[in-house]
């Protein structure tokens, strides 16, 4: 063992470090009962409000139960530091990008299952980003860690914003969070949007940014509709909640085996999604949709050419 890990935190004793490469670490350790777990200690130093914080926000989670959601044993502060005790995923590591296509869908659809079960108990994920998202085994097994960790119960006196910060997740949160608005359902499809364009083409969207299937020739145009939706800057203009989501995602997918005339209703989807109201658009995006839209009609056109010749 490093001599730089500790020996011991809290009850638990530790066995090795498992990732020592910011100012939080997450160790291997062992209970008191032989039980192996993950522990993940947050950094040294942290205010009371920011440590009230994180207890307030991670103890909640303890009481969840999902195939898709960490399980946690523990809450606690060691020395004035917080750790959070939880299963150990052996092997597990954070969500990469970009990916192929059939793994891309498979793993967004575990983590939107798993926002599912949060929003149909009323519940916010909060912060939603890839080193929260824990993919394992041959399977591409997925579990959200960490929930809850910006809720609105958070302590009045915690200045959001530099908690916000200190955690490095301000690029993959809502808009309005940043504006101070406390997480709900639509916040998180928006985060989970960014995951998915980011999973699909290996870029996280900015101001100005392209469709995924003009970003990566595999991303199938059935999609775009589905994350332009999770991306308006309008909380009311998104997917309501997961299961919206997830319905989406899984049409999409069946409109990938469906005619041609099933794909120029999606052309047309896309189009009125990009060129309403309720989102940013920009006018190589314009173009781009107007573009394949007029392709599709042209291909439809041919075909019954074609069958009126027949």
């Amino acid at each position: 063992m490093s001599a730089e890990a500790p020996r011991s935190i809290g009850p638990y004793t530790v066995i090795a470090p498992l990732d020592r490469s910011g100012a939080e670490g997450v160790y291997k350790v062992r209970d008191a009962g032989g039980r192996m777990l993950a522990l993940k200690l947050y950094p040294a130093g942290e205010s009371d409000d920011l440590r009230a914080f994180r207890r307030a926000a991670l103890e909640p989670a303890m009481s969840l139960q999902h195939p898709g959601l960490i399980r946690y044993q523990q809450v606690g502060e060691h020395d004035g530091r917080v750790f959070a005790a939880m299963e150990l995923m052996p092997g597990a590591v954070p969500l990469r990008h970009p990916l192929p296509l059939q793994v891309t869908l498979r793993i967004m659809r575990q983590v939107a299952h798993a926002l599912v079960h949060l929003h149909q108990q009323g519940r916010a994920h909060g912060c939603l980003n890839p080193q929260r998202v824990l993919v394992s085994g041959p399977g591409d097994a997925v579990k959200l860690t960490e929930t809850g960790m910006c809720t609105e119960t958070r302590p009045a006196a915690l200045d959001v914003t530099a908690a916000m910060q200190v955690s490095r997740l301000s690029r993959y949160l809502a808009p309005e969070l940043l504006r101070g608005a406390s997480p709900d359902a639509r916040s998180d499809i928006y985060s989970f949007g960014l995951l998915f364009y980011e999973t699909l083409t290996g870029k996280l969207p900015a101001s100005r940014f392209r469709l995924p299937s003009q970003e990566s020739a595999e991303v199938p145009p059935e999609l775009d509709e589905v994350v332009l939706r999770c991306l308006r800057q309008e909380p009311a203009a998104r997917y309501g909640d997961a299961r919206e989501v997830l319905a989406a995602i899984d049409g999409a997918r069946a409109n990938l085996s469906s005619g041609i005339g099933d794909h120029l209703d999606t052309f047309k989807s896309s189009a009125r999604g990009v060129l309403g109201g309720g989102t940013e658009s920009t006018s190589p995006v314009r173009t781009a949709t107007w573009l394949v839209l007029g392709a599709a009609v042209v291909v439809v056109v041919a075909l019954l050419a074609m069958r009126a010749c027949a």
